[in-house]
């Protein structure tokens, strides 16, 4: 809470050795936004936009604190009851911006405050023995002050924890002087110069105090070509990874390169389960391949594998290239993306495939299919020619051969993998625990594989549904409204 207040708090955005307590993903805005903010509830209440962000921003600035009740509640709803609710921070910074909007866009003339005309009579604009145009330089004045007291508890805190004086000066500087301008702009007319000194305080107020959280760089600078990576090719789809922290994983995607140990908030429970085959599982961060020589890796198609020029090739690997203290090794047993294995066991349940899989060593011989069958059978499998595609989200797959097979897709099987052979959607299985497994037939056939969930294409629906309601409702509003405008007959203003 007190990053979202005093951007000053916990030290300097800029320094890499901060405060444990610093939130880059905090909802600070500001003083001078998070003022108008206020001045937007108190002035503009009676717009139902309004009433929704204040509501929002409560709510958002609830879960980023884990403040009851909010942060409970958001518990108990789907899809919030397995998100990280602190980052709905920056949904709280988004309302507070557009509440502080609504205060500038009610700036009127000679004072801040609505428009009379949104207002209504002038009865309505006594409120509690307040007029509208009175209140936003008072909640100026009281939100001063409020500052102006808690920096003074928050500044001796800062300097017991070794917080520069000079910076925690020019902070606090930045955070107080534009409110005192914003007092004083407050009771003028609403001209471009009163917008343009608002709108500079802010930048400026922004750029000291956030501007080097993310410093300018040339763009040259990120994600080179180097020769390392240049290295890495291959006809059909491949995977690699580092070798325990070499090259961190996510910046992969950057190359275009498939990394095993990427991580996402949701990790399928299947493929989890044989994380202990092949990797070392971290409870934060990605998942640790320390040996190269598990033999799961090669189901998983890896194919190539950076580390450092110390690490000697293991058995089934050989150096791929040399470049100053990084070693690129190439495995030689990595299986294709979509392959045929030899013999197909189908059938016993998926304990007791999980079992024989954690000591299997040899994937390209056998291969795992989950059925209904309570006993386990075991037949020879096709060996057709497979050739592989990748079309960004989807694969096109030709095979060809005398027998039919069994082929698997090294892909986590989650629920939306549809498998189309020669047009004609087929059904899947699991195989090999995680990844997808189907059937099919002699001859030549071209398949097509996509990942494409009923839920999505089921939501996808309704939006456009939506979209088209919307559309519909704004035309006809629209011509109601040009069809009332030539009906009305025009009479002068008299005063009863």
């Amino acid at each position: 809470a007190a990053t979202a207040f005093l951007p000053w708090w916990g030290g300097a955005s800029w320094k890499y050795n901060i405060w444990e307590i610093w939130d880059t993903g905090a909802a600070r805005v500001g003083s001078i936004l998070f003022v108008l903010a206020l001045v937007g509830v108190l002035t503009t209440w009676r717009r139902g936009p309004t009433k929704f962000f204040s509501i929002a921003l409560l709510i958002c600035l609830g879960a980023a604190f884990d403040a009851p009740p909010f942060a409970q509640m958001l518990h108990y709803i789907p899809l919030f009851s397995i998100a990280v609710n602190n980052r709905l921070a920056f949904a709280a910074a988004l309302a507070a911006s557009l509440l502080a909007a609504f205060a500038v866009d009610a700036w009127p003339e000679p004072v801040l405050g609505p428009r009379s005309s949104d207002l209504g009579s002038p009865a309505d604009i006594e409120i509690r023995g307040l007029r509208t145009e009175d209140r936003g330089p008072i909640v100026i004045l009281v939100a001063t002050i409020v500052f102006l007291i808690a920096t003074g508890f928050a500044i001796p805190i800062q300097l017991e924890h070794h917080q520069n004086e000079h910076y925690l000066g020019a902070m606090i500087a930045t955070e107080l002087l534009p409110l005192l301008v914003l007092l004083f702009l407050a009771r003028r007319p609403r001209t471009a110069t009163v917008f343009a000194i608002v709108f500079a305080m802010m930048l400026l107020q922004r750029v000291n105090e956030d501007g080097q959280i993310y410093p300018a760089m040339p763009r040259k600078t990120f994600f080179p070509r180097v020769p390392i990576l240049a290295a890495m090719h291959g006809d059909e789809p491949f995977r690699f990874t580092g070798v325990a922290d070499a090259m961190v994983p996510n910046s992969s995607a950057v190359y275009h390169l498939d990394d095993i140990r990427g991580y996402e908030a949701m990790t399928f429970h299947r493929l989890a389960e044989t994380f202990p085959l092949w990797c070392t599982p971290q409870n934060v961060f990605f998942n640790r391949v320390d040996d190269l020589t598990k033999p799961f890796l090669s189901l998983l198609g890896v194919r190539y594998a950076i580390t450092d020029v110390g690490h000697a090739p293991p058995d089934g690997w050989r150096i791929a290239l040399d470049d100053h203290a990084t070693r690129l090794l190439e495995s030689s047993h990595a299986l294709p993306r979509v392959f045929a294995p030899r013999d197909i066991r189908y059938g016993g349940g998926p304990a007791r495939i999980l079992n024989e899989i954690s000591v299997a060593n040899d994937y390209a011989a056998t291969g795992w299919i989950e059925t209904d069958d309570a006993d386990q059978h075991v037949v020879v499998n096709g060996q057709p020619n497979i050739t592989t595609r990748r079309n960004g989200s989807e694969y096109s797959v030709d095979v060809n051969g005398p027998h039919a097979a069994w082929l698997v897709l090294t892909e986590s099987a989650w629920r939306g993998w549809k498998v189309y052979i020669d047009g004609h959607r087929i059904r899947t299985y699991y195989a090999d625990v995680a990844f997808v497994g189907f059937y099919v037939p002699e001859g030549h056939h071209r398949l097509r594989l996509v990942y494409m969930p009923d839920s999505f294409l089921r939501g996808r629906a309704i939006s456009f549904a939506t979209l088209f309601a919307m559309a519909i409702f704004v035309v006809i509003r629209r011509l109601r409204r040009r069809g009332a405008s030539r009906d009305t007959p025009l009479r002068s203003d008299r005063s009863e």
